[in-house]
């Protein structure tokens, strides 16, 4: 039995852009220069392509929506001057990159035509290898990699509960749950992302309180959290979805009404909200750079789409790329110099990866 996973979710030597970091809305001189938007469809890509990963370099990781018979997905790799190199696991039917790291190695989880899930990672010289955490019934998926090589995610046993993992660079997997995680269809404990020091950042299933996010440190202690500001219940509570070198996390909550807002928490707990300017209908916060710099998407009172950079001092500047329609733009990861990668609907709903360069 299997069961299809949801696709939704740094150094630099970039140093000469970091004085653009920021914009004019984040406090820069008048006299400032434009981002420059760079479109990214990967080669065969027929019906979109997603930008999810940036690293110091500024190559860029994701996936593409391709036709061979069926519709499948397959994994990208964009290098800094802008070629690009399509893979896919051996015997993957569909391929999903979701992480790229400072030395170019990549994870995500691929399927095979007996719709069975395996994480994987690919290295810097294309070699695969495959990531099933122990226990792993109904599937393995591993969402991030950091610079050294240590990866996370969730996997499914035989019950279809989610659990988390973490393999070590040599290849050896801990399992683990957040106190208090349910256990139910696919329910349970789901990482998101591991930052330099080993410290993982995610989210899991409660009872009767919602959401509820969580610290996991390279010890094993588990820091359990609620955003300032977060409901309890069902479709309320708090994802963390990102977490940077100084172990600052973001994400996203949803208030006592249901209104969704981003959140930023600091390595010593304290809670920032993080409100795009306009966002009448919610703030999304996907993406930290080890600054604090932070970048998602956000809803105007007209359900319009928008992305956005909050620097680390709270400013914020708002963008679409340039041919992006009512849906949007969404950045989706931030790296030291400032640039941001996502993704974007055009007003005929086909689907393109962006680099903004600041």
């Amino acid at each position: 039995m299997s069961y299809t996973f949801g696709t939704m979710r740094m150094k630099s030597r970039w140093s000469m852009l970091l004085p653009a970091l920021c914009g004019l809305a984040l406090g820069q001189s008048p006299g400032a220069l434009a981002p420059t938007f760079i479109t990214i469809d990967a080669p065969g890509a027929l019906y979109g392509t997603w930008a999810l990963s940036i690293n110091s370099e500024g190559a860029i990781a994701g996936y593409y929506a391709s036709y061979n018979g069926s519709s499948t997905y397959e994994g990208f790799l964009r290098s800094p001057s802008g070629a690009y190199t399509t893979f896919e696991p051996p015997g993957a039917t569909l391929t999903l990159a979701y992480s790229i790291n400072d030395a170019g190695a990549i994870a995500g989880y691929y399927a095979e035509a007996d719709n069975t899930y395996h994480g994987f990672v690919r290295s810097p010289r294309g070699a695969f290898a495959t990531i099933d955490a122990p226990g792993a019934a109904n599937g393995t998926v591993a969402n991030s990699i950091n610079d050294a090589g240590a990866i996370t995610g969730f996997y499914l046993d035989a019950n279809v509960v989610s659990h988390g993992f973490v393999r070590s660079p040599s290849g050896v997997y801990t399992t683990f749950d957040a106190p208090g995680a349910i256990s139910g269809f696919m329910l349970g404990t789901h990482p998101q992302s591991i930052g330099d020091t080993g410290a993982i950042a995610g989210y899991y299933d409660t009872a009767s309180d919602g959401w509820q996010s969580f610290v996991r440190r390279p010890s094993g202690a588990i820091t359990t959290f609620n955003a300032a500001g977060a409901g309890t219940g069902a479709d309320r509570g708090t994802l963390a979805y990102a977490i940077n070198a100084a172990d600052a996390v973001t994400g996203y909550y949803s208030d006592a009404s249901g209104l969704l807002h981003g959140f930023l928490r600091d390595p010593a707990g304290a809670y920032t909200t993080v409100d795009a300017p306009g966002a009448a209908q919610g703030t999304f916060a996907y993406g930290i750079n080890a600054a604090g710099a932070v970048t998602g998407f956000y809803m105007d009172a007209s359900y319009a789409g928008h992305a956005f950079l909050r620097g680390p001092s709270g400013g914020f500047a708002t963008f679409n790329t340039p041919d992006a329609g009512v849906a949007g733009t969404t950045g989706n990861s931030i790296n030291d110099a400032g640039a941001i990668t996502g993704f974007y609907q055009d007003s005929s709903n086909g689907t393109h990866g962006f680099l903004r360069i600041p």
